[in-house]
């Protein structure tokens, strides 16, 4: 990929980015290219297993993910917490959503509402994370 030239300018060559699977082009700055085969490994430290594209759902820059062995790690109440965290913040964007259809805009408190809940929502993964590592390591 890198030895690409750049479609904008015509004169830059692709160069990698600190994102994963991102390339940027080293004279007009402006051109980014994701590549074809996309891949994230697990967050565990040493794990070597990766997720493509095809399972589950699909991939996005900073996204997380933890592989089957180490996730068998995390305890069923984190992972119970965490099941429920999501459903929580996805009902209440759902509701959200409907209400901003509805009324044709929203006011701070139902959007507080929907932070407070993917808050939530987030503070679960970041546990079961934290667990994965911890377990892995023998803690």
């Amino acid at each position: 990929m890198a030895d690409r030239q750049c479609p904008h300018c015509e004169r830059g060559r692709f160069q990698r980015t600190p994102w994963l699977f991102t390339y940027q082009c080293d004279e007009c700055n402006a051109a980014t290219v994701i590549e074809d085969e996309r891949r994230i490994c697990c967050i565990v430290p040493f794990c070597r297993h990766t997720r493509g594209d095809r399972k589950e759902n699909p991939l996005t820059v900073g996204m997380e993910w933890i592989c089957e062995r180490h996730w068998k790690l995390v305890p069923r109440a984190l992972k119970h917490r965490k099941k429920l965290a999501n459903k929580i913040a996805d009902r209440a964007e759902a509701r959200f959503m409907q209400r901003y259809e509805q009324q044709g805009g929203y006011t701070i408190a139902q959007l507080q509402r929907v932070q407070s809940a993917k808050n939530l929502a987030h503070k679960a993964w970041e546990r079961c994370k934290a667990a994965a590592i911890e377990r892995a390591a023998g803690l």
